[in-house]
C-alpha cells in the first residue's frame, strides 16, 4: 500500500483525475487492486512490495515535487519479557528466547533487545523488538 498527497491542499478526486490520465501500470507490469480516497489524500494497493515500489519510482519520476508519495511499512512490535533471571545479558537475551519459547517463531537477527530494566519488586524485565512476521 502507498498513500499519495498533494503538497498543497487539493481534493483526492484531483489527485486521482490526474494518476488515471498520466500513469498507465500495464506499461510497467503494475496491477493496481484498488484507489481509494482518504484523509486528503489517495492510498493505491497492489499485490506485492515490488509493485508498490514500482509505482512509486513512476509517480517521483512524472510528478517530482507535486505529489508526496509514502510507502506504508509494516510495524514492529514490541515484547516485554518479565521476571528474567540476573545472569542474563543484554546481547544473549535472542538465543535464549529462541530456545526456550520455539512457538513464537523468533527469525534469528530480526530480534532487538531495547533495554532491560528492574522493577520496584526487584524483577528484571527486558523490553525487545521483533520483527513484523512474528504472531
Amino acid at each position: 500500500m502507498m498513500t499519495v498527497k498533494y503538497i498543497s491542499e487539493q481534493p483526492p478526486d484531483l489527485i486521482k483525475l490526474m494518476l488515471k490520465a498520466n500513469l498507465i501500470p500495464c506499461e510497467f507490469n503494475v496491477g493496481v487492486k484498488s484507489v481509494k480516497s482518504c484523509n486528503g489524500g489517495v492510498i493505491m494497493e497492489t499485490n506485492s512490495k515490488e509493485k508498490v515500489e514500482a509505482m512509486d519510482q513512476e509517480i517521483r519520476a512524472k510528478y517530482g515535487e507535486g505529489l508526496e508519495v509514502r510507502v506504508h511499512r509494516r510495524r514492529k512490535p514490541w515484547l516485554i519479557m518479565i521476571n528474567l533471571r540476573k545472569d542474563i545479558a543484554r546481547n544473549n537475551i535472542e538465543e535464549r528466547i529462541m530456545k526456550q519459547k520455539p512457538d513464537l517463531n523468533l527469525q534469528e537477527g530480526n530480534n532487538v533487545s531495547k533495554l532491560v530494566y528492574v522493577t520496584k519488586k526487584k524483577y528484571w524485565n527486558a523490553v525487545i523488538e521483533v520483527g513484523a512476521n512474528t504472531k
